[in-house]
């Protein structure tokens, strides 16, 4: 299995250094926001999918007020056994830079780098688990986020819209 998994980091890391740094082209453009009282925006994200071309985030668009809190309960909705998620929230345009420093802050930092483009991020989530992550609403604009999980962050993308 470790065989495996080097192959897989391998290939990740091939892949993105490939890469041209190109937006999704597939985004659901619909906002998503839910439950949202006085100074706290509570937001259920779904990871879904059991395989790497099924796997995403739903929805992929979110919305909170600036100046609050944002209550965000991640449930992993798959079943297979290497369909681990985490959620990462990151400045803007730093996605890409995060997912590749996620793969060398490695598992015992639970794929999340210690790096000041990081605006909040959760713990790593097996199949038909959950976890909460709770943070301070950013400044109002868009910002990205992804799983670190390897592999991952270039499928499992979606943005935070912070309104005024």
């Amino acid at each position: 299995m470790s065989k495996q998994f080097f192959i897989f980091v391998s290939l990740v890391i091939l892949i993105v250094s490939c890469q041209n740094n190109t937006q999704p082209t597939s985004l659901n453009t619909k906002p998503t926001q839910s439950n949202t009282t006085k100074a706290t925006t509570n937001i259920t994200i779904y990871a879904t999918g059991n395989t790497m071309t099924e796997m995403a985030f739903e929805p992929n668009v979110i919305t909170a007020k600036a100046g609050g809190t944002i209550k965000l309960k991640l449930i992993n909705k798959g079943t297979d056994k290497m369909m681990i998620h985490n959620i990462i929230f990151t400045q803007k345009g730093k996605a890409d830079e995060i997912g590749v420093k996620a793969i060398r802050a490695g598992e015992a930092k639970q794929y999340v780098p210690k790096d000041s483009a990081v605006i909040a991020a959760s713990a790593l989530v097996g199949p038909a688990d959950s976890t909460v992550l709770q943070f301070t609403t950013p400044e109002i604009g868009t910002y990205p986020f992804i799983c670190s999980y390897p592999g991952h962050y270039l499928k499992m993308r979606g943005r935070l819209v912070v309104k005024p």
